[in-house]
């Protein structure tokens, strides 16, 4: 397989694999070097199942995909670093297996959830902060028209103050 095909790949920031139906990586991007401590040869030609605490849940999404039962698939998972050489804690990780024009070949995207959360809770930071500035746009609204209605009336009951209270001579 030329691996100029994949290099587009390497210029991601989440964890990719191009595997075979069987789960042997065909290429793995830089991200995932990085993550799993390993080079890129040691990655290549092993089992992508292996690298996951439940592996049985990648073996049945490419199953599926062999099968031809979706096009794609999301779960969460953990990636154990086993190739590397220093043990770390499991990476947990939101896995996408997604087809390919090619029937033998599948993508696996895993995005660390840490990312995923950051994501979420700039989504969320961003909604309150457009939240409160309708807020506050509203609230100076209701104050402007009660400040109003207000000036209003006090020249109102000063004009007839003035008209009732004339003095005479």
């Amino acid at each position: 397989m030329p691996l100029n095909r994949y290099q587009a790949f390497d210029l991601l920031s989440s964890l990719v694999a191009v595997v075979d139906l069987r789960g042997r990586v065909l290429f793995g991007n830089a991200a995932l070097e990085d993550a799993v401590g390993a080079s890129r040869r040691t990655i290549e030609a092993s089992d992508l199942s292996r690298a996951f605490a439940q592996p049985q849940a990648l073996q049945a999404a490419l199953e599926g995909v062999a099968a031809n039962a979706f096009a794609s698939l999301r779960y969460d998972a953990l990636l154990l670093p086993q190739w590397g050489k220093v043990a770390v804690e499991a990476l947990p990780v939101h896995v996408i297996i997604t087809q390919t024009e090619l029937a033998n070949e599948v993508i696996v995207e895993m995005l660390p959830q840490e990312a995923q959360e950051k994501q979420g809770r700039e989504e969320r930071n961003a909604s309150q902060a457009q939240a409160n500035k309708e807020l506050i746009r509203n609230l100076a609204h209701e104050i402007k028209t009660h400040w109003g209605a207000f000036a209003a009336r006090r020249s109102s009951c000063k004009w007839s103050c003035k008209t009732v209270t004339k003095p005479s001579h």
